[in-house]
């Protein structure tokens, strides 16, 4: 029966200060990591905010525009019925009708325009228009 015994011992050394430092550039390497995620993030929500917000901009600008045909119409028809009343084809009931009517569709007129009004505002504050915001930064252009 023979025996062999073989030992080998190997050992490495690194100085710590090289462990040290490849340590700072990964954690390092870790921040810039996450920042970079968080701009994306910021960028991406800021598109979808902008998308959003010009998305509000047309439709309150077509609410506006439907608003105004709305106010023309019942001004059309409110003028008509004067004119049925004055001939006396219509009676007082009917004229008031048609008044009140004009009297929502400007109550209506004017919320579509502060509605779009809005819209723009949000659109700007989203865009960064400081401009059109009416807002002076102070720093030079």
């Amino acid at each position: 029966m023979r025996s062999c015994i073989n030992a080998a011992d190997i050992s490495f050394s690194i100085p710590l200060a090289t462990n040290a430092a490849r340590g700072k550039a990964s954690a390092a390497r870790a921040r810039m990591t996450g920042i970079d995620l968080r701009i994306r993030q910021f960028i991406n929500q800021t598109r979808a905010e902008l998308e959003i917000a010009m998305v509000n901009v047309e439709a309150t600008r077509e609410m506006k525009d439907i608003a105004e045909l709305e106010l023309d119409a019942a001004r059309q028809l409110a003028e008509a019925e004067a004119r049925r009343f004055e001939t006396g084809l219509s009676d007082f009931f009917q004229l008031n009708l048609r008044e009140q009517a004009v009297a929502q569709a400007e109550l209506k007129r004017w919320q579509a325009d502060f509605d779009h009004q809005v819209a723009l505002a949000n659109y700007y504050g989203v865009s960064m228009n400081l401009e059109s915001l009416g807002i002076e930064t102070g720093m030079p252009q």
